[in-house]
């Protein structure tokens, strides 16, 4: 009997083919993510440079308006009213509460005023340092910046910084004069420049970004922050602008402003806006793409271990078949030749073909019915005392297996409704599997009880069990125990997967348990018990 296999080679090259389709679609698929992925990462960096380089043009924009604030409407302003003082007394007083309102606000810039006519020095406020005294004195002998517009100057350590101008008195000499330099001064002159129009051309996206959308800080020399506006959209794109020494406009040396826009405002100052990214749909499709791939894999592998477990079934059931169809032939011969020399030894023929031609019958039934394993199961079930069903069905094997006991332990008389035919396959079933895989000579218990609502059918053999692990895997179709597939044990693996599928059938339950004296297997099967 030679057993019908499918062509594996055709089945691979399917198999071959289809896993290629799924990873060229997978390639497929991460080419297009990656593309999305170097598109936003250009579309980024597009908006990255765009809000630098308008942050470096707000930036120059404030420095030329704090310039010219702070020239303009601070030092010149504040040194046109103390001009004509002399002494630090006047020009207090030219700078006080009735001198005009650009006066005042340019007197904030004034931590001091000082003035120097060759003999002596005359500051207002504290005394000063000595360091600051000799600045002063050392600018009055330098003649260099005689008669020149104001100047800047500042000591070497301490870095106080002074506004000084000289002034040509009527009898051919000069004085110096000017003022100690407050740089917290310079915070309105800061908010001017930010309190006008836009730093940002108004034509730049119709206006829309303005200069609550800018993060502006001026920064000192030593890099304090001397200034802070908009905090919230300091970023690592801020433009940083040097203010470049002006001493007509007044700038100390080292002062500097940091700018950033906005980041959510680039999509504004693009034409069009920025395009609208597709990497999240793209990825999402990836992601979708490799579950099914390895679903796929998964069910390819599960298709691989099902046609090898049908290869090793069918090759199983030639193998059993073969067996008790070579009894029946041989002793069929040896009765048909009439080569039996003892009536006893006929007798002997005739037991060996009825039991080889049952164990036939049997294993056609599991194999017909598990072939029918998806179908619905029909069962004619109805009410049967279970005594006389197992002392009948136990007898029979018994006859068949001589060597082996089985004993039948009965408590009272529990009735359930069953099929009949299906529990003698089931018994049958059971008690095949204790005899094949447990020792010669043991003895095999069947008990039967009713037992709250059910009826409770059990056997228990000797033979070396089943691990816990394993309890629930033997129920399933083809399958066999490791131990098993390497003995020389006779088996399809679908003995228990048929007592399953006739317990479910008949509306029962069956399981595996392990005896209390550690050895051997105890099946049991509850089934409903007859009202």
């Amino acid at each position: 009997m030679v057993p019908l296999r499918p062509n594996s080679s055709a089945i691979n090259r399917r198999q071959v083919a289809i896993l290629t389709l799924l990873f060229a679609c997978l390639a497929f698929i991460g080419t297009l993510g990656w593309q999305a992925w170097q598109t936003q990462r250009s579309n980024a960096t597009v908006a990255a440079n765009l809000i630098h380089d308008y942050s470096a043009l707000a930036a120059d924009e404030f420095e030329r308006r704090f310039t010219t604030a702070l020239g303009s409407y601070g030092h010149n302003t504040l040194i046109n009213a103390i001009e004509t003082a002399s002494s630090t007394d006047e020009m207090l007083v030219a700078v006080g509460d009735d001198a005009g309102r650009w006066v005042r606000s340019a007197a904030e810039l004034s931590a001091a005023f000082f003035i120097h006519d060759g003999t002596q020095l005359d500051i207002s406020g504290p005394p000063p340092s000595a360091e600051l005294t000799g600045l002063i004195a050392d600018l009055y002998r330098n003649t260099e910046d005689l008669f020149a517009p104001f100047q800047l100057a500042h000591t070497p350590s301490s870095g106080q910084r002074i506004v000084y101008l000289f002034r040509a008195e009527d009898d051919g000499t000069h004085t110096l004069f000017g003022y100690v330099l407050d740089p917290s001064g310079m915070r309105g002159f800061i908010e001017r420049a930010l309190g006008k129009k836009p730093l940002l051309p108004a034509s730049l996206a119709g206006g829309l970004v303005n200069n609550d959308m800018l993060f502006v800080e001026v920064l000192d020399p030593l890099k304090r922050p001397v200034f802070r506006a908009n905090e919230r959209f300091e970023h690592e794109l801020a433009a940083t602008k040097q203010f470049a020494p002006n001493p007509r406009a007044g700038i100390p040396d080292g002062y500097a402003v940091r700018v950033a826009l906005d980041p959510h405002a680039a999509s504004k100052l693009i034409i069009g806006g920025l395009p609208e990214s597709r990497l999240p749909l793209l990825l999402a499709a990836l992601v979708a793409a490799v579950m099914l791939l390895v679903s796929a894999i998964w069910l390819f592998i599960r298709e691989t271990a099902v046609m090898k477990l049908r290869e090793e079934f069918v090759s199983q059931v030639s193998h059993e078949l073969r067996t008790p169809l070579t009894q029946i032939r041989m002793f069929a011969e040896t009765l048909l030749f009439d080569r039996t020399r003892t009536e006893e030894e006929e007798k002997r023929s005739l037991a060996i073909i009825d039991r080889e031609s049952r164990r036939l019958s049997h294993l056609v039934e599991n194999v017909l019915r598990i072939s029918k394993v998806s179908d619905e199961v029909q069962l004619e079930c109805a009410e049967a005392a279970l005594e006389p069903l197992l002392r009948d069905i136990c007898g029979t094997v018994q006859s068949i297996y001589p060597s082996v006991s089985i004993r039948i332990d009965v408590s009272g008389k529990p009735k359930a409704r069953v099929d009949k035919n299906a529990l003698r396959q089931i018994v049958i079933n059971l008690l095949d599997n204790a005899i094949k895989y447990g020792p010669d000579g043991q003895s095999i218990v069947v008990t039967a009880q009713a037992d709250d609502g059910v009826c409770k059918l059990s056997i228990e053999d000797q033979g070396p069990g089943i691990p816990e692990a394993e309890h629930e895997r033997v129920w399933d179709s083809f399958y066999r125990l490791g131990r098993e597939r390497g003995r020389a044990i006779g088996g399809t693996g679908i003995g228990l997967a048929v007592v399953r599928q006739l317990v479910t059938a008949m509306h029962g339950t069956c399981r595996i348990e392990t005896p209390e004296s550690g050895i051997g297997t105890r099946v049991v099967v509850e089934l409903p018990q007859a009202e």
